[in-house]
């Protein structure tokens, strides 16, 4: 959230948490390469944003800037995923992708992420900060599920779907029964799963019971077995007993 004009900077794969004037990079103390985004407002509920390679000694580059309307001009929420791999960056604002920059280059000096508040006539609060592994996917739009469904949608990654009945999860992969055939698919090729709303049954609150919050996206509500270093094993009326690994969860609620 923001008071003011928003601007503000943020230094990707940084060695040193010590701002840098980017005008004067060549008198800074030496530093790592690395990038450096952009985002300020230039006119209402307006947002421009910037990426730019920074050196120590040698011109910066300039790989691009966007231009987008903000539907709010105090709050929003901002994901940055980068992959080496693809050597992409990728920005979102409120969940939506509004630029992929791409460097063929990819010239880092280090691992490590700077806040640079250049508010104007304000102040800038970030909140509610997130590291997580990303794994350089980025997902489609998916369908909306369609009410009172009588079978079950794998939505798949690159926008096919599989209807049937899920049968089972096993061996990393999910298996739907088809008609009179199985199919199965890697879980890793799966987006989203609709399940059959003409099926659903909720399962009744049971004392005990609590909720975890995905990394990512997405909870779940079960009762609590046992927590190890290994594994989270949990029951409930709806799937049964499951394990879980502990660092898939962002956060957990016990109910009272």
């Amino acid at each position: 959230a923001w008071r003011g004009q928003f601007r503000h900077a943020v230094a990707l794969y940084s060695d040193t948490l010590q701002p840098v004037m980017l005008d004067a990079a060549a008198e800074q103390p030496a530093f790592g390469d690395f990038y450096s985004l952009q985002m300020f407002h230039f006119g209402a509920q307006q947002m421009q944003v910037q990426l730019m390679h920074v050196r120590h000694k040698g011109p910066r580059r300039e790989l691009g800037l966007a231009n987008f309307s903000m539907p709010t001009n105090n709050a929003a929420q901002i994901a940055i995923r980068s992959s080496r791999e693809q050597k992409t960056i990728n920005l979102f604002i409120n969940s939506v992708l509004v630029k992929q920059w791409a460097d063929p280059e990819f010239a880092v000096g280090g691992t490590g992420v700077r806040f640079v508040a250049q508010p104007v006539g304000g102040s800038v609060r970030l909140s509610n900060l997130r590291v997580f592994e990303w794994d350089g996917r980025v997902a489609e739009t998916l369908a909306p599920l369609v009410p009172n469904v009588t079978v079950d949608v794998g939505r798949l990654m690159n926008r096919d779907s599989v209807a049937g009945r899920l049968v089972e999860l096993k061996d990393g992969k999910l298996r739907f029964a088809v008609a009179d055939n199985f199919i199965e698919v890697p879980l890793d090729r799966v987006g989203q799963v609709d399940f059959a709303t003409d099926r659903a049954q909720a399962a009744p609150f049971q004392p005990g019971d609590i909720r975890v919050f995905f990394t990512g996206r997405g909870s779940l509500t079960f009762a609590l077995e046992s927590w190890t270093e290994r594994g989270v094993r949990a029951s409930s009326a709806n799937f049964g007993t499951a394990e879980f690994a502990p660092q898939a969860f962002s956060r957990i609620v016990f109910r009272p």
